[in-house]
């Protein structure tokens, strides 16, 4: 309610807005879970969607291993997400020999500017991890190995039959 110039008490028809406060993304894992074999150093994907609804730039992933498992490359760039649009990163991560298998869950963050180019970072964002046996078996070098062996073993019994029969 207000006085108008003439003084007259002039009241306004209510409205109401949405005024949205502090609007975030909400970052989600996608991907299949990767698979990580013991012993063995593994490059993995890990696809985010941002469900939110406000873009981020210059994004950039992070993941945080706990032992058994480390990362040799924990960091990856994503880039510009939009709403509803993906971004996958690519980490490098070792499961020691001892290693138990299993799911286990990893966390990893997201760092990113948002539209006034403010640098945040994103509430924790788990990743699951299957950790296998390793592949074992006989290494392709020790059969190679042993086919050398072979070779040189029959060759040396070829050439004393041929030197013991003269």
């Amino acid at each position: 309610s207000y006085m108008n110039r003439e003084g007259t008490v002039v009241t306004s028809a209510k409205t109401t807005i949405g005024v949205p406060v502090n609007e975030q993304p909400v970052f989600t894992v996608i991907s299949l879970v990767p698979e990580v074999p013991r012993g063995t150093e593994s490059t993995i994907d890990v696809t985010y969607r941002n469900n939110g609804k406000v873009p981020v730039f210059d994004a950039q992933a992070r993941i945080t291993p706990h032992d058994p498992v480390t990362a040799s490359d924990s960091n990856a760039f994503l880039g510009d997400i939009a709403p509803g649009e993906t971004a996958t990163a690519t980490f490098v991560l070792l499961a020691d020999q001892d290693a138990e298998t299993g799911e286990q869950t990893f966390d990893s963050t997201i760092r990113y500017r948002d539209a006034t180019s403010i640098s945040i970072s994103s509430d924790p964002i788990p990743v699951q991890l299957n950790i296998v046996p390793s592949a074992g078996g006989i290494s392709p070098l020790l059969i190679v190995g042993i086919i050398a062996v072979l070779i040189i073993g029959a060759a040396f019994y070829v050439y004393r039959q041929k030197n013991t029969s003269r």
